[in-house]
C-alpha cells in the first residue's frame, strides 16, 4: 500500500510530503526532470520507498496542477479564445483534427 501525501506546517516548510518522511513531491519531479526514472529513483535515490509511493506523488502533482486554475485565478489567461485559424499556436509535432 503506498503512502497519502501530508502536508504539515512543520515539516519541510508545509510542502506536500509523503506520509512517514520529510520527502516533498517536487524532489520527484526534479528527479524526472534530471532523467531519472521511477525504477531508478526506488533502487538509488530513495530504497526505503516503493514504486506506489513515488507514482502516489507523481498522481499528486498530476492534480494539482489540473486543479491550479482554480486556486491561481490571476494566471488564468483571460483573453477570449483566438476565431482565427492563423492567430493559433502550433506545436511541433502535433496535426490538426
Amino acid at each position: 500500500m503506498s503512502r497519502q501525501i501530508r502536508m504539515n506546517p512543520r515539516i519541510a516548510k508545509g510542502q506536500p510530503c509523503l506520509e512517514g518522511t520529510h520527502i516533498s513531491v517536487s524532489v520527484f519531479l526534479e528527479l524526472f526532470k534530471k532523467g531519472y526514472t521511477i525504477d531508478r529513483i526506488v533502487t538509488e535515490c530513495y530504497p526505503d520507498l516503493t514504486r506506489e509511493d513515488v507514482t502516489e506523488a507523481i498522481d499528486f502533482m498530476i492534480d494539482w496542477v489540473r486543479r491550479a486554475p482554480m486556486y491561481l485565478p490571476d494566471m488564468v489567461d483571460q483573453r477570449p479564445p483566438a476565431q482565427n485559424p492563423d492567430q493559433l499556436i502550433r506545436l511541433d509535432g502535433f496535426e490538426d483534427p
